[in-house]
């Protein structure tokens, strides 16, 4: 019960981490090298690219439903541009 809370708050202090714990992940322009657990070494390259979570699907008792991902932060900042904008180029009328 430990491992996950401490890889949850490992995330939560490190915003990469909790960039790929949600599966937000960025990509660059360039490559690299590294060796993996056993000694071996490998090299990769990118291009630059982002994904964002579409959904998951859910299996519960047997059952299987899809859950789409829903980005409340984007939707709040459309929402509050859109008044924005709105505030900015309405007409403005004197009262009389």
């Amino acid at each position: 019960m430990e491992a996950p809370f401490r890889r949850a708050f490992d995330a939560a202090l490190n915003p990469l981490a909790a960039r790929n714990a949600l599966g937000i992940e960025e990509g660059g322009g360039g490559g690299g090298t590294g060796h993996d657990a056993q000694g071996q070494e490998g090299e990769a390259g990118g291009f630059g690219a982002q994904a964002r979570p579409a959904g998951v699907y859910v299996v519960r008792d047997g059952n299987v439903r899809w859950q789409p991902a829903v980005d409340v932060n984007r939707i709040f900042m459309v929402v509050g541009a859109v008044v924005i904008t709105w505030l900015l180029t309405r007409r403005r009328t004197r009262g009389s």
